[in-house]
């Protein structure tokens, strides 16, 4: 009687994993054969149409699988503990291992930037460090933005594909500088950071423009908007050229002396 109920269990059992691995079959083959991977091209929503593939991250997300969710409310909490105790490096590490986590849920990408921008940039007094954490806000909101563009079906492009990037995200980078660069207590002197972290550090060199005063006056045509801000900024009349190159370069000089935020490597 004791071997007919082991052998029944066992029959079970076998019979319990043949199932699952049909049905696992079925379900890969469901998926592989067309039927799910067309639908997701069809509805711009696999993972090959969602801006830049990272392989880190992929390679982590699959092998935590369903611990996940428990590890991301974690570096959450922690992030958000660091924050409150003024260790924004270590902040910023926690949130970046998130986003490898949720790369294609915006809610960390939108609140970080706006966090970085309005939250930490005001526990600072000094106008640079205050705009370095503004730009970093900007910096999260763009790599967002860059790795949540959609590849969408185009009948009028060449190879009938066009990508589209995240409305949500792009608005909040829009609504980042046009609150901190119009209507902020520092709006000058911000009017005049933000055109230097678009140029690259070589091309407003002082040493350069002191050896060589002819690049500084090449330099002001090419830039007259950066130039009429530091004008404004250091109060300089219209006709007074010496003194605003004097300006020009203290400026340069001084922003050059921290870690400033630009789009180009110093070595570049």
């Amino acid at each position: 009687m004791a071997m007919t109920h082991q052998r029944q269990a066992l029959i079970r059992k076998i019979a319990y994993a043949g199932a699952i691995v049909l049905l696992f079959s079925a379900l890969v083959a469901y998926r592989q054969l067309g039927v799910v991977e067309r639908a997701a091209d069809r509805n711009n929503v696999s993972l090959a149409n969602l801006g830049e593939l990272d392989v880190g991250g992929s390679v982590l997300r699959y092998a935590l699988i369903s611990l996940r969710g428990p590890l991301a409310t974690l570096i959450w909490w922690e992030a958000l503990d660091l924050q409150a105790r003024h260790e924004f490096a270590e902040m910023e590490q926690r949130i970046k291992f998130l986003t490898k986590l949720q790369p294609h849920y915006v809610g960390p990408w939108e609140y970080q930037a706006w966090n970085l921008a309005f939250n930490v940039s005001v526990e600072f007094d000094r106008p640079q460090q205050k705009y370095f954490h503004i730009a970093q806000g900007v910096n999260w909101g763009a790599d967002g933005e860059r790795i949540n563009r959609r590849r969408v079906y185009d009948p009028d492009s060449p190879n009938q594909e066009r990508i589209v990037g995240n409305p949500d995200l792009r608005n909040w980078v829009g609504w980042i500088i046009q609150q901190k660069m119009t209507v902020s207590d520092e709006v000058k002197i911000f009017r005049c950071y933000l055109p230097l972290s678009c140029i690259r550090p070589k091309e407003w060199d002082p040493y350069l423009f002191r050896q060589n005063p002819d690049e500084l006056v090449q330099f002001k045509l090419r830039f007259p908007q950066l130039v009429r801000s530091i004008r404004e900024l250091k109060r300089v009349p219209y006709g007074a050229e010496d003194q605003l190159d004097r300006e020009m370069l203290d400026f340069f000089r001084e922003v050059r002396k921290s870690d400033f935020p630009t789009l180009y490597p110093e070595a570049v």
